[in-house]
Parts: structure tokens; C-alpha cells; sequence
């Protein structure tokens, strides 16, 4: 496409665009018109990227300069045109979109929308400048205005002195007798249900239980945290009172947590074998079955390596913990 004949068909389009537009609001008055609000070719000059409004979803019409594009794609908001594959010179068009009247066959088209493609001249040189302007005579005083609302009360004033006391007056009579109080001592085991108790020197909570024949008893339960045994996978779970222990730490370790952790790794039916004060008094034995076989665990509660287990099938074979065996807590 060349800049003459685009311009020349330009004006031609421009006279019946705004001859269409006055035709087709007179026939369809609450139909949109479309209006574009940005245009521009994309990076290689092939298509034309048109956005705006109301551009309806039938197949709109696209002329630039008069001469129609292909319509590439299209939505309300959108639509890519084909430029002319001849290419077109760097100029401003005149671009309209003309959407097509539901139930008619006339179509709604844009007004005019100026369209720069190509190259651009560069902005010319900023100029000076104008004089100030005189400045105008005073304006005559305006009316009174009306008077505002009444404005809140203000905050309360500080308290007063307190005034000398008064003489004592005159003694009353006795008042009636009141109601004859509760009896003394316990009323019921329920108040004893949520009172603090220690197990083991850890703290707990007094609790009822109520079997079968009517008995009551009381018991104290603590708030049990749960410890694992790392040499086994997944790792071996297990309840407990004391705090989980810190390996390599002794004071946060007891033969009771030991013998536990004995019992979570072999939960068979038969209790496993224990042998306590083994490896200078410092760790506990276990020996059971598990998985088919027999196996055997050493588990440090004192010591530098308390924390630390240790497992062999072989049972007179099984080393005592290190630093560097797997832990339990």
C-alpha cells in the first residue's frame, strides 16, 4: 500500500464514516457505538493492534485509510488486523472499526482514529514561555454566611477536694438471722476431678474413672509427649511423662524412658529380654524379635553417648553406643 492512495481514500473514508454513523443511530439509536482508544503495529509491521470498546462480537470491519484489513482476531475489547503485505509507508491514517447491528444489516462504525505507523519526527524545541497575565480587580465581599451548629460541649472539669467527715451516725438495728451455712469438708469426688497431681515428679491432673461395678478411683494423669526412636524406619513412636531428651545430654535421660523405647521398637506379644547396667552401668539391652527375626538394641540413658542406640542380630555382638550411632529421645 502507498501513502497516496491511502490518503486520498482516507478522505473519502472519513466523510462516510461520519455519514454511516449518523445513519446508523438514527435506524439503531441503543446500539454502542465503537470507539477506539489505542492502535498500533506490532514490532514486525505485519499486523495492526487495535484496543478499545463496544466492538460486539460479530466480525468487525477494519479500514485503514479506507482501504479494508483483515481481520485477524477480534473480541469487545480487541482486535489484530493484517497489514497490506506490500508494506505501508510511514505516515498518519485515518483507522475505523465498524461492528456489524445485531438483527440488521447495516453496521455501527467508529469515529476517525488517527493511527501513526512507522517512524516518528522527533519533538520539536519547547517554547518560550508567555508574559503574566495583569492581575484582575478585586472581587466585591460576599454575602454573611450562614451561622454553623453549635460546637460539643467541652471535656468534664477535674473532681473537686473531698469535704470533711461527717460525724458517725447513730448505731442500727441487728439485722434477721441469716440461712445456716454449708457443712464443712469434701461434698463430692467430683471436686476433686482437674486438680493438679504429679507423676513421677511430673506435673498431671487428678481424673475419675468409674468401672463396671460402680467403684470409683482416682488417678493422676500427665500430659504425655511423644518421643521416637531414629535407628528404626519409619521411626518408632512412644508416650511418655518426661520431656523429650536431648542426646548427649545425660540429665534429660532415664532407664524408664529407656526400657519405653525398648518396648516401641519391639511390640511383640512376648516382652523383649532386658538387661539393665549393661556397658559400665550406662545403657539398657533389649532383645526380642521383629520382622521374623531376633534382634538386639542398646540403649544409652547416661553417659556422653545418652541418647544413642545401637543394634546387632547378633546379640554378643551388639557394640555399645557412641556419639556417632543413631539417637532416641
Amino acid at each position: 500500500m502507498k501513502r497516496n492512495m491511502l490518503t486520498k481514500t482516507g478522505v473519502l473514508a472519513v466523510i462516510f464514516a461520519v455519514l454511516h454513523v449518523a445513519a446508523a443511530t438514527a435506524q439503531i439509536p441503543q446500539l454502542p457505538v465503537p470507539q477506539i482508544v489505542r492502535a498500533d503495529t506490532d514490532l514486525s509491521f505485519t499486523q495492526l493492534l487495535i484496543d478499545g470498546i463496544n466492538f460486539g462480537t460479530g466480525l468487525p470491519r477494519v479500514t485503514l485509510a479506507g482501504t479494508p484489513l483483515t481481520v485477524l482476531t477480534h473480541t469487545a475489547t480487541h482486535i489484530t488486523a493484517l497489514l497490506p503485505s506490500n508494506g505501508v509507508d510511514a505516515a498518519t491514517y485515518s483507522l475505523i472499526v465498524s461492528v456489524p447491528a445485531s438483527g440488521s444489516s447495516l453496521s455501527v462504525p467508529s469515529l476517525p482514529f488517527a493511527v501513526t505507523i512507522g517512524a516518528v519526527g522527533a519533538q520539536g524545541p519547547r517554547g518560550e514561555t508567555g508574559p503574566t497575565g495583569a492581575q484582575g480587580p478585586k472581587g466585591d465581599s460576599g454575602a454573611p454566611g450562614a451561622q454553623g451548629p453549635q460546637g460539643p460541649a467541652g471535656p468534664i472539669g477535674a473532681t473537686g477536694l473531698a469535704g470533711p467527715q461527717g460525724p458517725q451516725g447513730v448505731q442500727g438495728p441487728p439485722g434477721p438471722q441469716g440461712p445456716a451455712g454449708a457443712s464443712g469438708g469434701l461434698t463430692s469426688l467430683n471436686n476433686l476431678a482437674g486438680l493438679a497431681c504429679s507423676v513421677g515428679g511430673f506435673p498431671g491432673t487428678t481424673a475419675l474413672a468409674v468401672d463396671l461395678g460402680g467403684s470409683i478411683s482416682l488417678h493422676c494423669s500427665c500430659s504425655s509427649v511423644t518421643h521416637s526412636v531414629e535407628i528404626v524406619s519409619p521411626p518408632a513412636r512412644y508416650l511418655d511423662c518426661h520431656p523429650v531428651g536431648v542426646p548427649g545430654d545425660a540429665s534429660t535421660y532415664t532407664a524408664a524412658m529407656a526400657l519405653k523405647a525398648a518396648q516401641a521398637v519391639l511390640p511383640t506379644p512376648t516382652p523383649p529380654a532386658l538387661s539393665d547396667g549393661v556397658c559400665g552401668g550406662t545403657s539398657l539391652r533389649a532383645s526380642g524379635a521383629l520382622l521374623g527375626g531376633s534382634i538386639t538394641f542398646v540403649f544409652a540413658y547416661a553417659g556422653a553417648a545418652a541418647g544413642h542406640v545401637t543394634a546387632a542380630l547378633d546379640a554378643a555382638s551388639v557394640p555399645c553406643p557412641t556419639t556417632d550411632d543413631p539417637t532416641w529421645n
